[in-house]
């Protein structure tokens, strides 16, 4: 009968050896051959008893035990017993891949379901947020005339509110970084918009360009995910300014020295550390002294394709990283308009009025809405230069607004910006403007769509 199974077996896509109870190994099948080492059975196990345990069980089949081999694999079992002839046929079937996947499927999930509660815990956060960021900067204007004292509290509400806001954004970033929304990317305007961005939520750092002359001249590009990449420089900027009390750093961008690759350099002393010894290379699990903001960086910059180093230099902190260059393109700038008119939809009604003073004190003219469908009415009546829309409306989506909007006029395909406490970056073919938001960013994003429309015509 173990002639017959032999022969049966030899050409199995599992390992089968037949071995006595020493661990003598009396033969093998073709993968067997091609797969294991001279040694004897026993001698294939990391813990040697582990086959003694199997054999003296006199078993059937164990395939929910795994045992682990010493070329690495993990592997399933299934033995027949052959007492009369003190023989034992086995199976083993290799598990390693499996096993593998799914230890990183159930990661990847828990990752999901992180940034799921991320994402929730923003969305609800982003709205309140943007009003006090917007009265706070009405309440700057007038701060000279008040009271020492309330001059002081509206300064560390202040502070506080741009913590916040800034810890808002790293959660959705942290939500976001499965998005796929990749273009080519000038490294200047990079770190240009990374500064914008970190002196949004802070003005009181100073930030000082040093860009090498090649990256000055030439037409060098990047590819990425930009809006993921400005929030990994602007976290990486805060952090090195939280390093020191001063807060003036200084942003060097130059070529890497041994391979095709940007290098960005954040710190706060000068001259540039140029020095290659005493880097160490940044991984998700080596941040937490760090803070989340560096976390969330780390990943978002391996992501990219990118790494990260950083060094302690007389108790401040410094951040080289490298990104891969882009074949060469040609880049655009755009035109500033002087004054748009602008439509506001969105169901709450202190971000709806907060838009509109923003807009109207900096010369546009701005309707506003609170559902898609009034909306639609006015564009039977009025011409606009941008549309603002919230993506969660009721009734009828921000999305779906579009969708009809652009049916009826199709010279209003690239006016929409959404409006969103997700961390929507879908490609949708339109501007998104993330909450929270502050005043500077949403002029800035009207005036660039209404500027891009119209250069088109």
């Amino acid at each position: 009968m173990l002639n017959f199974i032999e022969k049966s077996l030899l050409n199995s896509s599992d390992i089968v050896i037949v071995c006595n109870y020493s661990g003598e190994t009396l033969w093998k099948n073709k993968l067997a051959e091609e797969t294991l080492s001279h040694e004897g059975a026993r001698d294939l196990f990391v813990d040697p008893s582990d086959f003694d345990n199997m054999l003296e069980e006199r078993f059937i089949g164990i395939s929910d035990k795994t045992f682990s081999f010493k070329n690495g694999w993990l592997a399933h079992a299934v033995a027949v017993s052959f007492e009369d002839d003190d023989k034992y046929l086995v199976t083993f079937r290799d598990i390693t891949d499996l096993i593998l996947l799914t230890k990183e499927n159930e990661l990847v999930e828990r990752v999901k379901a992180v940034g799921g509660l991320a994402n929730n815990v923003a969305f609800d956060m982003a709205t309140p947020l943007t009003v006090l960021l917007g009265r706070l900067s009405f309440l700057q204007a007038i701060e000279g005339g008040l009271d020492r004292n309330v001059r002081k509290q509206l300064r560390i509400i202040r502070e506080h509110t741009n913590r916040i806001s800034s810890t808002v954004s790293d959660l959705q970033m942290f939500a976001s970084i499965d998005c796929d929304e990749v273009s080519q990317i000038s490294p200047i305007a990079l770190l240009s918009r990374s500064r914008a961005r970190l002196l949004e939520s802070d003005n009181t750092i100073s930030v000082e360009f040093i860009v090498e002359p090649e990256i000055q001249a030439g037409d060098l590009q990047i590819r990425g995910d930009e809006s993921l990449l400005q929030q990994a420089l602007a976290a990486l900027m805060e952090s090195v300014a939280q390093s020191d009390v001063v807060g003036e750093i200084y942003a060097y961008l130059g070529k890497c020295n041994t391979s095709h690759c940007l290098k960005y350099q954040f710190q706060s002393v000068e001259p540039i550390i140029e020095d290659e010894e005493g880097w160490e290379r940044l991984e998700s699990s080596s941040t937490q002294a760090l803070g989340f903001g560096v976390s969330v960086a780390v990943t978002i910059i391996s992501y990219q394709g990118g790494v990260l180093f950083f060094r302690e230099n007389n108790g401040s902190i410094i951040y080289k990283l490298a990104l891969p260059i882009e074949d060469t393109g040609d880049s655009t700038n755009r035109k500033n308009g002087p004054s748009y008119r602008a439509l506001l939809v969105d169901d709450e009604e202190g971000l709806l009025s907060l838009g509109k003073e923003i807009l109207e004190l900096n010369g546009h003219e701005c309707h506003t809405v609170n559902t898609a469908e009034d909306a639609l009415e006015l564009l039977k009546t009025n011409e606009y230069n941008v549309v603002v829309t919230d993506v969660g409306l009721p009734g009828m989506s921000g999305l779906a607004f579009r969708e009809v909007a652009v049916a009826k006029w199709p010279e209003l395909a690239g006016k929409f910006v959404f409006v969103t406490g997700l961390s929507l970056s879908a490609n949708l073919g339109v501007r998104l403007l993330q909450k929270p938001f502050t005043p500077n960013q949403l002029i800035n994003v009207v005036d660039e769509v209404a500027s891009e429309v119209s250069n088109k015509h």
